[in-house]
């Protein structure tokens, strides 16, 4: 089941189970959405949505504006899946999995042992206890190396995420202008570090092999992660095997109601073989009864011991073979930095008198105390004096770290103290000059100079609730003022500009009485102000007008029957169509146009067969030529028209 994390300012804020397949998730500012989101700057109320489609869980943003940002891509729709990181300013989101660790309940034994089902659940309970102690406190190791300069640095990743490029607000920084500004992210994900390379555009070698996709790739303990002559050496360590190894309880293999555990005698040695009669300090032991009589050897562990029955045998062989294989797998990690050990420097505590070690030795205690007990800068002091006689003591170093940490948590916090007291000092001057400025100004102040008085405050905090209340009332009356001014100044150029169409309509009746008819339909549709009766003008212009159309009309309806007997049908329809327009309730004209306009097709259809025919006996050019004669004298919306264009384009010509 996927898991969908939102976080503010690096705080979860809301953990999602995307669980029903049938429901739709929203993520908006809206009251209803499973994931409410605080209403910011570039947020709908609906602003992406998650459903289940084909199997996956998708993402699609459905808001106009603000897309979702992966890396530095804006994108609007997303699969999502395990480890997938995201954002929508100032929130990230990423997509997590509830995993479970399962251990076999039995171990496959040889033996047909009675009891080897509780053999299998103590080994279980061993295997627990090994996994346990082992990832507890396990160290994640990223060692960076130049080949060129011999710089080295290691870090330690503590983090859940790391940015590595030549950005300076990347984690881990490469200072080289050939790198990328976010070059690859490595992040931890359920106890595992992954790697995503950004599609950078000098190329993420991972094990002499180039990252080719920006899928998530397992990074195991020796990995080698390399940019031109920039290395990372990647490690997973156990910082405290040794101790924990000691913990490990190895008596977990005993069924204790089979075979009783007799505490061991301190005289004898911490580990050995005993026989039952006789063998080694038997007769010390006081062992007698059905261990004496079955003749089992005993095994002396830890204080305790145990009869070498078959049963047990087979518990403490697997006992050991896990312990070993947990040395092997911290002797792995380690073996790539392993050194001959005559070949390594002394001990810096060595040269040291007895009488310094015990100096460093009391020193570094104190500066752990002091430390605890917050005392960072004394810490501090102290752990320098174990420095200037020896680089490191235990685990020195990392307290040292620790140590700056706490001083600049110290420092932050002094400082955020210090700022609380000036914004409380800050807020009492702004009362104070805001009151003073509401008494000292005119009710018809305008806003500057309001602001000349608030300047004080202003420098202040500009944003303050009080300083934005005083200036919102005054500039809403100044700009009541205005809007009284605007107002006479809006009619006076609206009489302007009338005055202007008028006179342009005027011009183009003279020219075109028919433009002109439609210009003065258009100035009549106008509602601006008419202080000098413009309205009733144009009405009396769009009367003349329409007579001379009139006029118009009736001399070409005489004029068409020789259009006609000229062969200039188009331009009799041409003719018969404006006079339709200015007198539409003459129904002859339309009889009219559908009469001249079947014989314009009929003419038509006879010269577009012609250059058929010219086409098909291969006499293109006087094909075109008929063509270009049946555009130039059919109407446009002409059906032969059309035919001709197409003829003609699909021979190069027009």
């Amino acid at each position: 089941m996927l898991l969908f994390v939102v976080r503010l300012h690096g705080q979860v804020i809301q953990t999602l189970e995307l669980s029903d397949p049938a429901t739709t998730y929203w993520a908006g500012r809206g009251e209803t959405c499973q994931i409410p989101l605080k209403t910011e700057k570039g947020i709908s109320r609906q602003h992406f949505k998650i459903q289940l489609k084909d199997g996956l869980w998708q993402l699609e943003v459905t808001s106009s504006y603000g897309d979702i940002k992966s890396g530095e891509e804006s994108i609007r729709q997303l699969v999502l899946q395990e480890g997938l990181s995201f954002s929508l300013a100032p929130y990230e989101f990423k997509i997590e999995s509830q995993h479970t660790q399962s251990i076999s309940n039995e171990l496959s034994l040889a033996s047909g042992d009675t009891s080897s089902k509780a053999l299998s659940i103590k080994n279980v309970e061993f295997e627990k206890t090994v996994t346990r102690f082992l990832d507890k406190n396990k160290q994640f190791i990223f060692t960076y190396f130049n080949k060129e300069t011999k710089e080295s640095k290691t870090h330690i990743l503590t983090s859940d995420e790391y940015m590595v490029g030549r950005d300076q607000g990347c984690d881990i920084i490469i200072d080289d202008a050939r790198v990328s500004r976010r070059q690859f992210k490595i992040y931890n994900q359920n106890g595992n570090f992954y790697l995503i390379d950004n599609k950078s555009i000098n190329p993420t070698i991972l094990n002499g092999s180039k990252i080719t996709n920006s899928d998530p790739i397992l990074l195991k303990s020796h990995d080698e992660v390399k940019i031109l002559n920039h290395k990372f050496h990647f490690e997973i360590r156990d910082a405290e095997f040794e101790s924990k190894l000691k913990k490990i309880n190895p008596l977990v293999l005993v069924e204790p109601s089979e075979n009783q555990l007799v505490p061991y005698d301190p005289s004898g040695s911490s580990m050995g073989l005993e026989g039952s009669p006789g063998g080694g300090d038997s007769g010390q032991s006081g062992h007698t009864g059905s261990e004496s009589t079955q003749n089992f050897k005993t095994l002396n562990f830890w204080g305790f011991k145990i009869p070498l029955n078959k049963v047990n045998k087979i518990r403490i062989g697997l006992g050991i073979a896990l312990l070993i294989i947990i040395v092997v797998l911290n002797s792995n990690n380690n073996s790539t930095n392993s050194v001959d050990v005559a070949s390594q420097p002394a001990n810096p505590l060595s040269k040291l008198t007895p009488e310094e070690q015990k100096q460093v030795k009391v020193q570094y205690e104190l500066a752990k105390d002091l430390y605890t007990k917050g005392n960072y800068q004394m810490a501090k002091e102290e752990l320098s004096k174990v420095h200037a006689k020896v680089p490191s003591y235990l685990d020195s170093l990392e307290l040292a770290r620790f140590i700056e940490v706490g001083i600049q948590s110290a420092q932050e916090r002094e400082q955020q103290e210090r700022l609380k007291r000036e914004a409380a000092e800050a807020e009492e001057k702004i009362q104070n000059i805001v009151a003073f400025c509401r008494q000292q100004l005119k009710p018809n102040a305008s806003v500057a100079e309001s602001d000349e008085c608030l300047a004080p405050a202003i420098q202040l905090n500009p944003e303050h609730e009080l300083i934005q209340k005083m200036r919102g009332e005054i500039a809403r009356l100044e700009e009541q003022r205005k809007a009284v001014e605007a107002e006479k100044a809006f009619k006076e150029a609206q009489a302007a500009e009338l005055e202007k169409q008028y006179k342009a309509a005027l011009e183009i009746s003279q020219k075109d009485p028919y433009k002109g008819k439609k210009a003065f339909e258009d100035f009549l549709k106008l509602t601006m102000a008419d202080p000098k009766k413009l309205h009733e003008k144009a009405k009396k212009q769009l009367i003349k007008i329409e007579r001379q159309i009139e006029e118009s009309v009736s001399s070409a309806i005489k004029s068409v029957k020789s259009l006609v007997e000229a062969g200039k049908h188009k331009d009799a329809i041409i003719a018969l169509e404006r006079a339709e327009e200015v007198s539409p309730q003459n129904e002859s004209l339309g009889e009219e146009i559908i009469r001249i306009t079947e014989d314009l097709r009929k003419k038509m259809q006879t010269l577009f067969q012609e250059a058929i025919l010219e086409e098909n006996i291969g006499n293109i050019d006087t094909a075109k030529d008929r063509w270009r004669k049946i555009l130039d004298q059919d109407i446009p919306n002409g059906e032969y028209y059309t035919k001709a264009k197409l003829k003609l384009k699909k021979y190069g010509g027009s």
